[in-house]
């Protein structure tokens, strides 16, 4: 009885850690998303400048 226990509890976690990790793979994509925005709004800019 413990043993599926353990299981359950380890599938459990194994739910949770892999959402997570797909959530902080989410968020750093969503910054890289924006720094290359705004590295091209910059350069934009500065074509237009010259």
């Amino acid at each position: 009885m413990k043993k599926y226990i353990f299981l359950l509890f380890n599938l459990i976690y194994l739910i949770g850690f892999s959402t997570d990790v797909r959530n902080i793979t989410r968020r750093l994509s969503d910054k890289q998303i924006e720094n290359i925005k705004s590295v091209e709004d910059f350069s934009i800019t500065k074509l237009e400048a010259n």
